[in-house]
């Protein structure tokens, strides 16, 4: 003899209940999620700082990145860092030419520089 799931002699009326009754509870966790959304306890400063930009890029030049495509913004972030700190800004100017007329980047010296910042 075929015996039917437990489920399957339940009224009409009563699988409608049920189907309510499930999707009632699932939806504020898929509305909301299932776990609270922390606040961060630090500030975003959405506010450019040059002089964190060039000297994290000297950072990186230093742990042994090779020179790439952002030579091209070599000039404006002098300006920039210029702006913020005229001393550091002809620093960096004079790592830049460097880098630029050799094509190489010397890590030693960027990690220098990188300290003055």
């Amino acid at each position: 003899m075929h015996h039917l799931p437990r489920d399957a002699d339940a009224t009409p009326s009563r699988r409608r209940l049920l189907l309510h009754i499930g999707a009632a509870t699932a939806l504020p966790f898929m509305l909301t999620g299932c776990g609270r959304r922390q606040r961060s306890k630090h500030p975003v400063n959405l506010t450019p700082n040059p002089v964190g930009e060039a000297k994290s890029l000297l950072e990186s030049y230093a742990g042994g990145q090779t020179l790439g495509s952002e030579r091209e913004v070599f000039a404006d972030l002098v300006a920039r860092v210029t702006a913020a700190d005229a001393e550091k800004g002809a620093r960096l100017r004079s790592f830049f030419d460097e880098v630029t007329a050799s094509g190489k980047v010397d890590a030693a010296k960027a990690k220098a520089l990188a300290g003055e910042f």
